[in-house]
């Protein structure tokens, strides 16, 4: 997805449904041109939501699963991103476009748009009311992949230990096939580093303001950051 740089209406915003609801109402209501963008935290990626609007109508969409680059386009993901509305952990965008800008967004992601646009009373009808679990069906390739040894290694923090301590050969197939529970030995071993590792678990803020860094809302924006500068040349 290639977005062109827009003018901030409103940045990193806690992800609050009515007042999101009210943000996108508004947006729509007076015919703005722009777009919004969702980031929410998921129960196995963060989520990165977006819609592009064209006076007053939705009119493209595009949804990822940051950590797994997984991507769903127009209508798809827009049912996924209207979804975000429920998450209550999360940041949103809003950002408007000139003329040029919004041209300029339709050139490079026709596979985006909509048959139809968005109209406000049709937004009313398909935001959901309860959120949908999308995300294990989504990354269902994924997720029920059973981990390989050298996975479970490195997620447990005991790539050092496969060097200095050689593991049984038993628990190694046991590691291969994920069955991690049944034996105590393993479980001492690894009992320090699944707590350090639950510590060590991302938060929004942690992605965020505690790097003091942009999170990645619109994170595809700088690639025609050059071309919207020259349009004021």
């Amino acid at each position: 997805m290639n977005v062109p740089l827009g003018t901030p209406e409103k940045r990193f915003a806690d992800l609050n449904r009515d007042e999101l609801i009210a943000d996108i109402r508004n947006f729509m209501e007076k015919k703005k041109t722009g777009y919004i963008v969702i980031l929410a935290e998921g129960k196995y990626s963060f989520q990165e939501g977006f819609m592009a609007l064209d006076g007053g109508m939705i009119f493209a969409s595009h949804f990822e699963y940051l950590k797994y680059d997984k991507e769903f386009k127009a209508s798809d993901a827009l049912n996924r991103t209207l979804n975000l509305i429920l998450s209550g952990k999360g940041l949103y965008d809003i950002y408007t476009w000139s003329t040029q800008q919004v041209e300029l967004f339709k050139v490079f992601n026709d596979d985006l748009m909509f048959i139809e646009n968005v109209t406000p009373l049709r937004l009313t009808q398909i935001i959901p009311k309860s959120q949908k679990d999308y995300e294990t069906g989504d990354l269902a390739e994924f997720i029920n992949k059973s981990p390989s040894r050298e996975e479970l290694l490195k997620k447990y923090k005991m790539s050092e230990i496969k060097e200095e301590k050689p593991i049984d050969e038993q628990i190694a197939d046991d590691l291969e096939k994920g069955i991690i529970d049944e034996h105590k030995q393993l479980e001492e071993m690894l009992s320090e580093y699944i707590s350090s590792s639950e510590k060590e678990k991302p938060k929004m803020t942690s992605e965020t303001s505690k790097l003091g860094e942009t999170p990645p809302v619109g994170h595809g924006i700088q690639k025609f950051k050059d071309l919207t500068l020259k349009e004021d040349k």
